[in-house]
């Protein structure tokens, strides 16, 4: 029975974990992080990316006229930034004005010549879309001061009182006022008008 009590009072004592080796990293060989391929492939890489930056620099420089010793700056990015934005603005108006002559061209009884000259454009806007507006009142207010921009057509004329005056009984008639008074600006652009409807 004794042994049997031992073998009850005995302390049962469980053996301790031994402690884990940490992993032990693998030495790399001297002086290289990374394989040869990977390496290569980069290389190509970088290659690949200097090349493209190269043509596209070639082709920015051919098209703000710039050669190949020429230095890139900031000056000369803004100077043809400039230019083309004048080309623009440039191009723009030129179509502008085209609209407002196909509109003056479009209005019933008038000298397109004559009011494509004297017409103020600053009263009339031009839409986005090509709409021209502000034509007609425009028009409207230059026939207050300039009469003749209205076309007579020989059933109705402008001004019944001129209408059995040819354009050289006008003229003569002009020329005198002219000579009354020759300071006055506002004759010498009735004048003016008169030539071009004569032309």
């Amino acid at each position: 029975m004794s042994d049997e009590l031992e073998k009850v009072v005995e302390p049962k004592v469980e053996p301790k974990p031994e402690p884990k080796a940490e992993p032990k990293a693998e030495p790399k060989p001297e002086g290289k992080m990374f394989s040869e391929d990977y390496v290569q492939g980069l290389r190509e890489e970088a290659k690949t990316y200097r090349l493209a930056k190269k043509e596209l620099e070639a082709k920015f420089r051919a098209l703000i006229g710039l050669k190949d010793d020429d230095e890139l700056n900031e000056d000369k990015i803004e100077s043809y930034k400039t230019t083309k934005e004048a080309e623009l603005n440039a191009a723009i108006a030129k179509a502008n004005d085209r609209l407002i002559l196909a509109e003056i061209k479009s209005l019933e009884g008038y000298d397109p010549k004559l009011v494509a000259r004297l017409l103020d454009k600053s009263k009339v806007t031009i839409a986005e879309d090509g709409t021209v507006t502000g034509l007609k009142e425009a028009v409207a207010e230059l026939e207050k001061e300039f009469p003749q921009i209205k076309v007579t057509t020989p059933g109705n004329p402008a001004n019944p009182a001129q209408a059995d005056k040819t354009p050289n009984d006008e003229y003569q008639e002009l020329m005198k006022q002219i000579r009354e008074h020759p300071n006055d600006t506002l004759l010498k652009q009735k004048l003016f008008l008169l030539k071009e409807k004569m032309k």
